[in-house]
C-alpha cells in the first residue's frame, strides 16, 4: 500500500528542487541577455531549450499549487486530493528535474556563467534614462512641407476638380521610417487646420482594409466616445448626422493593402460634410497612393544633412555635459553616423537614443559609426545593434509587443499588466511605467498622441519596422529548435497569448475549446460581439491571468472562472455583475468595466485588488456586501465610484472606508443615493469618507447635507486639481477651498438652496488676495436661488482663465467684477442681471459668449 504522507513529502521535495532551479536558471537566462551578446550558435541553442525548460516546470509548479489551492477553496483539506492528480504530478515533477539535468549535462563545467568562447561581453551603462521628449511639437527640417500641405488642405481649388464628392484626397507617400506619422500628427494638430476644419478624425488603418472598421473608428475619433453599434448602417447613419454640415478632415493613417477598389469602398466617406473636406491618406506603398488619387501625390522625403543633424544632437547630447575635446570628438563621429542614416527620422532617433545611455563612451559611438543602413534588412539589422543594449527586461517587453498585429494600440497600464501576466516582469514595478518609458525613450515604442487626446489616457503603438525587427528576432529564436510556428505570429513562448489576430481562419479555436488547444493560457483577450454567454469550459484555463472580453452583449461570467485562482485582471466593458464566489480569486488586481456593479460578499478578502469598477454600495439584496468590504483594500488606486450612500454608513467604526488609508487613490466619486430635493444627509458620512491627501480629483454627487465636512477644504490636499460638487439640493453654505494651492478647476452645478457665495469659499480675512491662486476654471451651473456674490473682488483669482455662470436668473452684479477684465474665455447663459451688466461692457470684456433666452436667437456670441 502507498503510504500517501511519504509521497506528498517526496513530492514537495521535488517541487521545491523544480522552483529552486527555476529562480536560478532565470538568473542564468538574465545574465545572459543583460551582460552578453551571444554569437555561438550551441549557445543560442542550449539557451533558447533553457527558456522553453523554464516555462514548462513552471507551468508544472503551477498545476502542482492550483490543486492545493483548489482543496483548500473547495473542502478545506489538502487530503481530499485524488491519488490519480498525486501519482500524475508526481511524475511530472520527476521529468522535469530530469529535463533539467540533461540540460546542465551539455554545459556542465560552465553552465551558470557565458565566456568569450559564447560571445563578447556588452558594456555596463548606470546612467538614468534622460529624455528630449517634453517638446513633442518639434519636427526638424519639414516647415516647406508643412506649410504646402496645410495650403492642399485649406484650398478649395482641388475641391472643385471633384464636384461628385465634398471630399477630396491628399496622399502623403513616403517609405518606412521617414516620418510620415510624425508629420501627419504635426498637420493634424496646426492651428490653421483647427480653424478651417469643423470636425476631424484620425483613424490607423495599417495591414487591413476594412471600410466598416473604419467608418466605426471614424465615428469614434469624431466624437470622442466609445461605441457599441455593430450594424454597419447605423454607424454611416450616426457619422452622418455628426459630420452634417461640417467641413471635415479625415486622417487614414499608414495604408498598406493594394487593392484597386478603394475609389468605391471610400464612396460613402467622400459624400460626408460640405464641400471643402479632406482626407488624407499616409501610405509607404506608391501603388496605394496611384490609386488613391491618381493626379501627383505628395512625396515626404528624407531629411537633409543639415537637420539630419539638428535632429541627432538634440536627442544624443540631451542633458548631456562633455568637456570641450570630448564634445568635439563625439560630434565629429555623431555627423558621420547621420551621414549613414541616410536622412531617415526613426534610424536617427534610435541610434541617438541608444548612444544617450552610454556616457560619451568613444568606442561604442565608433561600433555605431560602422553600421551602414541601405535597404530594408540593413536597417532592420542596424536596429538590432540598438536592441542588443537593451536590459534584458525591456528586450522581452519589446518582443511580447510584437505579438499583436501592427499598429496594435497599447494601453499603458494594460501594457504593464499583459507583461506581468506573461511572466515578462515579476510583479508591478515601483515606478509602474519605467519599462514602458524605457521602450519609449529609446524609440522603441511611440505615444499614440491622437488617442491620448480623446480617451485621456496613455497609449503606444510599435512602428512598423521596429515589429519587424522583433518578429525577425523571435523567428530567428524558434528556429533553433525548429519550433512549429502554429500561428499568426512568433510568440517568445507559444500558446501563451490569444486573441483573434493571432489566430486568423483556418486556424480559428471556438472558445469552448481553447482549453484543449491552448491549456497553458494566460493572456487571453476575445472579441466577439455576437457572445452572450462565456462557456464553463473557461475555468478550466488554470494558468490565465489576464483575460479581456470585448463582448459587447455580455453581461455576466459563469462561477467556474472563480476557479482562475491565477487570474490578475478581469475587463469586460459590458459587465453589469460579478459571480458570487470572486472571493476565490486571490490573486486579482484588477475588475475594468464601464457599468456599476453591486458588491458581492467576500471583495474584502481580495487584497491585492488595485482597480475596481463603479460600486454600487447600497442593496437591499442580501446576496451583496456593503462598504464595509472595501475597509482593507489598502491597495487601490487610481480611480474609485461609490454609488448609493446613506446615512447607516454615518458614526459606524464597522462601517469605515479608511480612505484615508489608500494613498494610491487619485480620483474619487461619491454618489448619494438619489430620493430626489427633500432627502437629506449627516455630514457624518462624508466625515468618515475622508481620502487621502494624495487625491487629485473629488466629485460629490446628491450629498443632501446642509454643510460639507470641514476636511473639503483642507490645505493638506496639496494635490487637488479639480472638484465638483453636483446635484447637492439642501447646501446652505460652500466648504473653504480657497486654500488649496492645486486646484485648477471648481465646478457648482444644481446646489437648489445655495442662496449666497461670500467670503467663506474663499479662506480666512486678509489673505483673499492668495486664495484660489492656481484656479483657472471655474463653472457655476443652475443656482436658480443663488442671488449674491459677495466680496468677489477681494480674490483676485490670479490664474483665473475660463468662467462659466449658466442658468442662475437671480444673480445680482453691482458692477462688473474686476477679475471677468481679464477672463480669456467668459460664458453666460439664461442668467439675465449678468447678461445686462457683460453687454454693457462689452468692449471690455475679451472672448464673450452669451445665450439670452430672452432673444429670438437663443445663441449670441459677442466679442
Amino acid at each position: 500500500m502507498v503510504d500517501k504522507k511519504m509521497v506528498r513529502y517526496t513530492m514537495k521535495q521535488d517541487k521545491e528542487r523544480l522552483d529552486y532551479r527555476c529562480k536560478r536558471f532565470n538568473a542564468v537566462l538574465n545574465d545572459a541577455e543583460h551582460n552578453w551578446e551571444i554569437h555561438k550558435i550551441s549557445t543560442k541553442r542550449w539557451l533558447r531549450r533553457l527558456k522553453l525548460c523554464i516555462s514548462d516546470a513552471e507551468n508544472v509548479i503551477e498545476e502542482y499549487n492550483y490543486e492545493y489551492i483548489q482543496a483548500k477553496e473547495e473542502t478545506r483539506s489538502i487530503t481530499s486530493i485524488s491519488d490519480s492528480f498525486l501519482s500524475y504530478i508526481s511524475d511530472k515533477l520527476k521529468k522535469m528535474n530530469n529535463k533539467f539535468e540533461e540540460i546542465l549535462e551539455e554545459r556542465r563545467e560552465n553552465y551558470e556563467h557565458m565566456d568569450e568562447e559564447d560571445g563578447s561581453k556588452l558594456p555596463q551603462y548606470f546612467r538614468p534614462p534622460s529624455s528630449p521628449l517634453s517638446d513633442q511639437s518639434i519636427i526638424y527640417g519639414r516647415d516647406v512641407d508643412l506649410k504646402m500641405i496645410v495650403e492642399m488642405l485649406i484650398d478649395s481649388h482641388q475641391q472643385r476638380q471633384e464636384k461628385d464628392y465634398t471630399a477630396s484626397i491628399i496622399v502623403l507617400v513616403g517609405m518606412g521610417g521617414v516620418g510620415k506619422t510624425t508629420f501627419a500628427q504635426t498637420v493634424y494638430k496646426d492651428g490653421k487646420i483647427n480653424e478651417h476644419f469643423d470636425k476631424k478624425a484620425w483613424v490607423c488603418v495599417s495591414d487591413e482594409f476594412v471600410v466598416e472598421k473604419i467608418t466605426k473608428d471614424a465615428l469614434v475619433s469624431a466624437t470622442g466616445k466609445p461605441s457599441n453599434l455593430t450594424v454597419f448602417s447605423v454607424i454611416q447613419e450616426k457619422l452622418l448626422v455628426e459630420w452634417e454640415g461640417k467641413k471635415f478632415l479625415l486622417v487614414l493613417d499608414d495604408v498598406w493593402n493594394e487593392i484597386h477598389e478603394f475609389s468605391n469602398m471610400l464612396g460613402f466617406l467622400r459624400t460626408l460634410g460640405v464641400q471643402g473636406s479632406k482626407i488624407v491618406v499616409t501610405t509607404r506603398s506608391k501603388v496605394v497612393a496611384n490609386i488613391m488619387n491618381p493626379s501627383v501625390p505628395y512625396n515626404l522625403g528624407a531629411l537633409n544633412s543639415e537637420d539630419a543633424w539638428k535632429l541627432f544632437k538634440s536627442r544624443a547630447f540631451f542633458g548631456s555635459s562633455f568637456d570641450y575635446a570630448k564634445q568635439v570628438l563625439l560630434e565629429v563621429i555623431g555627423k558621420k553616423i547621420v551621414e549613414k542614416c541616410k536622412g531617415l527620422p526613426l534610424i536617427i532617433k534610435v541610434f541617438a537614443d541608444n548612444l544617450r545611455d552610454k556616457n560619451g563612451d568613444v568606442e561604442r559611438w565608433k561600433e555605431m559609426m560602422e553600421h551602414n543602413p541601405l535597404d530594408e534588412n540593413e536597417i532592420l539589422e542596424c536596429l538590432r545593434l540598438s536592441y542588443t543594449n537593451l536590459s534584458a527586461e525591456l528586450k522581452r517587453c519589446f518582443l511580447y509587443c510584437s505579438v499583436y498585429p501592427k499598429d496594435h494600440v497599447f494601453v499603458g497600464d494594460e501594457l504593464i499588466r499583459l507583461w506581468i501576466a506573461q511572466g515578462i516582469l515579476r510583479d508591478e514595478p515601483e515606478d509602474e511605467y519605467i519599462y514602458v518609458n524605457g521602450l519609449l525613450y529609446r524609440s522603441f515604442l511611440e505615444k499614440n498622441e491622437q488617442l491620448d487626446d480623446i480617451w485621456g489616457e496613455s497609449k503606444y503603438t510599435l512602428h512598423d519596422i521596429m515589429h519587424d525587427l522583433a518578429q525577425k528576432i523571435l523567428e530567428e529564436e524558434h528556429s533553433l529548435l525548429s519550433e512549429n510556428k502554429n500561428n499568426a505570429r512568433f510568440e517568445p513562448i507559444h500558446g501563451r497569448t490569444f486573441h483573434r489576430s493571432l489566430y486568423p481562419p483556418p486556424k480559428d479555436i471556438k472558445i469552448e475549446c481553447l482549453h484543449t488547444h491552448l491549456k497553458h493560457l494566460r493572456d487571453l483577450t476575445w472579441a466577439d460581439e455576437s457572445l452572450v454567454y462565456l462557456p464553463d469550459s473557461i475555468g478550466m484555463l488554470i494558468h490565465l491571468r489576464y483575460l479581456r472580453l470585448d463582448t459587447p452583449s455580455l453581461v455576466s461570467l459563469p462561477e467556474s472562472v472563480c476557479r482562475l485562482y491565477n487570474l490578475r485582471t478581469i475587463q469586460c466593458d459590458s459587465l453589469e455583475e460579478l459571480p458570487m464566489n470572486v472571493r476565490t480569486l486571490r490573486e486579482l488586481r484588477h475588475i475594468i468595466c464601464l457599468k456599476y456593479i453591486c458588491l458581492p460578499i467576500g471583495l474584502g478578502e481580495l487584497i491585492h485588488l488595485q482597480t475596481l469598477p463603479k460600486l454600487i454600495v447600497s442593496s437591499e439584496d442580501e446576496e451583496y456586501g456593503g462598504l464595509e468590504e472595501l475597509k482593507n483594500l489598502s491597495m487601490l488606486r487610481g480611480s474609485l465610484v461609490l454609488y448609493g450612500l446613506v446615512n447607516k454608513y454615518a458614526n459606524k467604526e464597522d462601517k469605515m472606508l479608511k480612505l484615508y488609508q489608500k494613498p494610491d487613490l487619485r480620483q474619487l466619486e461619491l454618489i448619494w443615493f438619489n430620493f430626489g430635493e427633500n432627502q437629506t444627509s449627516t455630514v457624518d458620512v462624508l466625515d468618515n469618507l475622508k481620502p487621502h491627501f494624495n487625491l487629485v480629483k473629488l466629485l460629490i454627487s446628491f450629498y443632501c447635507g446642509v454643510v460639507f465636512s470641514d476636511w473639503l477644504g483642507c490645505p493638506a490636499f496639496s494635490n487637488l486639481t479639480h472638484i465638483t460638487l453636483s446635484h447637492c439640493f439642501r447646501c446652505e453654505t460652500l466648504p473653504s477651498m480657497g486654500k488649496l494651492k492645486s486646484l485648477k478647476e471648481l465646478n457648482l452645478f444644481k446646489l437648489s438652496k445655495l442662496e449666497r457665495i461670500g467670503g467663506e469659499l474663499y479662506g480666512e480675512k486678509g489673505n483673499r488676495k492668495l486664495a484660489f491662486k492656481s484656479l483657472e476654471k471655474l463653472s457655476i451651473n443652475n443656482l436658480r436661488k443663488w442671488k449674491e456674490w459677495e466680496e468677489i473682488d477681494e480674490c483676485s483669482f490670479p490664474s483665473l482663465c475660463e468662467l462659466h455662470i449658466w442658468e442662475c436668473n437671480q444673480l445680482q452684479l453691482l458692477t462688473v467684477p474686476k477679475m471677468f477684465h481679464k477672463l480669456q474665455k467668459l460664458k453666460v447663459g439664461d442668467s439675465d442681471h449678468v447678461i445686462d451688466l457683460c453687454k454693457a461692457a462689452t468692449p471690455v470684456i475679451k472672448n464673450l459668449y452669451l445665450r439670452d433666452k430672452r432673444q429670438i436667437d437663443n445663441s449670441s456670441p459677442l466679442s
